[in-house]
């Protein structure tokens, strides 16, 4: 059996870690996967650089030419991820035919990668596309927000600020609805809230789909280096409880703003803390009661698991994410989470079993949740966290890799 995986990059990014996490857990069970990359990180043999990719120039040049269509639109919502994916890559689908492999399995093809129409060209394959955002079925957005007109046809996008019936994402939509007519698809959403959306979508309602959420190892979530030398590495307090949240917080969506208002009313909490943030944005908010450390990019992943396991809470205020991976990173380090109830988080925390999910869009009840947590007797606190532990087994890379093979199978026989 010969999979063929293709996402944009190995492992740089969430839906790229769930990528690789499938390949490597797909290897280990004897099945024979590649993936196919435009950026790679690895030096797994097994992931295959697309030919003209190995120039750097050439990539960013194709990321920055994806992305002119849009500067028609000059009153657009610049800070929701948008993708209009019309550059022909041939080479790329030349390179699928000489591997041959039995499955071409989808990820995340934006930015340049794959195109729409060239989508159309894997006819003679059989397809699974793991939906890791809703862009696959609507006309260029990644998250729809309130907008439900994927489920007949996209056009005046609200995201574009558009009141063009026929604006771009209208013709991808139509470009969309095309390529995947003559497709064998199995659709795999990574959460039942996706499940749910890609169901009611006029893209892929005729498809069959399933929920096989992300996957992680469970074991190595384990301690490697100590307390002491972590927090004096990053210059973190010993004496006082720890949030730590971050991630890709230039993006709106994932709840930057809930971060700084609940530093600015850390007097509803209570206890003093540290907040450390980690990823692509700063809190710039202050507050007597509260330390702030933003630490940038974590390079290491050990360092993250590191900080997940000596933090107190990890904070997630997303306000539409297709799964959350760090939720489960956090509980897999035993570190509960607080987060808010809606899309892929609710799927996986247990209220006020092994963490919070509060009311969406409620700042007093974010802080309702660390109190919550903060509250807690250093006995109900180790129940929590053992909780936390044993809910994300489900996720545990055989667990998941084993829901792929069975797939695969029912599609090849």
């Amino acid at each position: 059996m010969k999979i063929l995986h293709i996402n944009k990059y190995d492992t740089l990014g969430g839906a790229a870690r769930a990528t690789y996490n499938i390949h490597k857990g797909l290897r280990r069970k004897g099945v024979d996967s590649k993936i196919l990359v435009s950026r790679k990180d690895t030096t797994d043999p097994n992931v295959v650089l697309e030919r003209y990719s190995e120039s750097r120039y050439y990539r960013i040049l194709r990321g920055k030419i994806s992305k002119l269509p849009f500067l028609f639109y000059k009153h657009r919502l610049q800070f929701l991820s948008k993708s209009f994916a019309y550059l022909p890559n041939p080479n790329l689908i030349g390179t699928v035919r000489k591997m041959n492999p039995d499955i071409v399995h989808l990820h995340s093809i934006t930015g340049g990668f794959l195109s729409t129409k060239d989508i159309s060209q894997l006819s003679d394959y059989k397809i699974v596309w793991t939906l890791h955002d809703m862009w696959p079925f609507t006309g260029l957005c990644h998250y729809a927000m309130n907008c439900n007109k994927f489920e007949k046809n996209c056009g005046k996008c609200p995201q574009l600020k558009s009141d063009n019936p026929n604006d771009i994402s209208s013709i991808q939509f139509k470009i969309k609805l095309k390529s995947y007519s003559n497709l064998d698809i199995n659709i795999v959403a990574i959460s039942k809230w996706l499940e749910e959306k890609a169901k009611s979508s006029n893209l892929f309602g005729k498809f069959p789909i399933r929920t096989i959420p992300n996957s992680l190892d469970i074991t190595k979530f384990k301690p490697t280096s100590s307390k002491s030398n972590l927090f004096k590495r990053y210059n973190i307090p010993k004496n006082i409880p720890i949030i730590l949240t971050g991630g890709r917080l230039s993006d709106p969506l994932k709840g930057k703003l809930f971060i700084e208002e609940i530093v600015k009313v850390s007097y509803k909490i209570n206890k003093n803390y540290c907040l450390v943030n980690f990823g692509d944005a700063k809190i710039q908010s202050r507050h007597e009661y509260a330390k702030i450390i933003n630490i940038g990019y974590i390079r290491d992943f050990n360092d993250l698991i590191d900080l997940l396991i000596y933090s107190d809470i990890t904070l997630f205020p997303s306000i539409q994410e297709g799964f959350g991976r760090l939720i489960f990173e956090s509980m897999a380090s035993g570190t509960p989470v607080v987060a808010f109830n809606t899309t892929g988080p609710k799927g996986i925390i247990k209220h006020k079993k092994d963490g919070y999910l509060a009311k969406l869009l409620d700042l007093n009840d974010l802080v309702n949740g660390i109190n919550w947590v903060l509250e807690k007797t250093q006995e109900e606190y180790h129940f929590i966290s053992e909780e936390a532990k044993s809910n994300v087994k489900r996720f545990d890379n055989d667990v998941i890799t084993n829901q792929y093979i069975k797939l695969y199978k029912e599609i090849i026989e």
